[in-house]
């Protein structure tokens, strides 16, 4: 049975593929930080790559499909007390809530405009009625996410390379088994000694 060679590298280029795109598409945030009322409050919220170039948004409500939008990117009017800052390299944009207030109190949502669904991840804002000196946010641990994504695309990238030198030996060996005349056998007298 022959197999082309472009069969034997299509499935793990494939699912090379779909790993870089799955670990891109994550959209990540702390799920709770907490601020001081008069104070302020940074909200960084992770994303993949290949959203650097949509609209984030920041909108508060308990139900996502219902919550209303408090900042946005591109900024074309100014926002009350909400702003986004995109760090388009670095895969972050960074949401700062000031002078709050108890109202402020509450769910809201990171999110990533997208051309179907868009993306989201929840973040419940705590405002704490004392005056505190530094407002506290819990940081994502992406760490680990960065690190199995380097370590699976390593390994998915030898099993390719692998894959493709194996396929090579194995049509070297076939292409000089072809090219070598068949060999005559020749029968030796033995002789006998006295």
């Amino acid at each position: 049975m022959k197999t082309s060679g472009m069969s034997l590298f299509t499935a793990p280029l494939l699912c090379l593929l779909w790993l870089t795109q799955r670990a891109s598409g994550q959209l990540s945030a702390p799920e709770e930080v907490t601020g001081a009322c008069g104070g302020s409050v940074a909200v960084p919220c992770l994303y993949g790559s290949n959203f650097r170039d949509n609209t984030k948004y920041w909108c508060k409500g308990w139900i996502y499909d219902l919550c209303q939008i408090v900042a946005k990117t591109p900024r074309r009017r100014p926002e009350d007390r909400g702003s986004i800052v995109d760090d388009k390299e670095a895969g972050v944009f960074t949401v700062t809530m000031s002078s709050l207030t108890r109202a402020d109190d509450g769910m809201y949502w990171c999110v990533i405009g997208g051309y179907g669904r868009n993306i989201h991840t929840g973040v419940r804002l705590r405002v704490a009625h004392t005056m505190m000196t530094t407002p506290t946010t819990q940081q994502p641990d992406v760490s680990w996410w960065m690190t199995l994504r380097w370590i699976t695309f390593i390994l998915m990238l030898c099993c390719w390379v692998s894959t493709h030198i194996a396929a090579w030996r194995k049509t070297a060996v076939r292409e000089k088994q072809r090219q070598q005349p068949p060999q005559q056998f020749q029968h030796l007298e033995s002789n006998t000694y006295i």
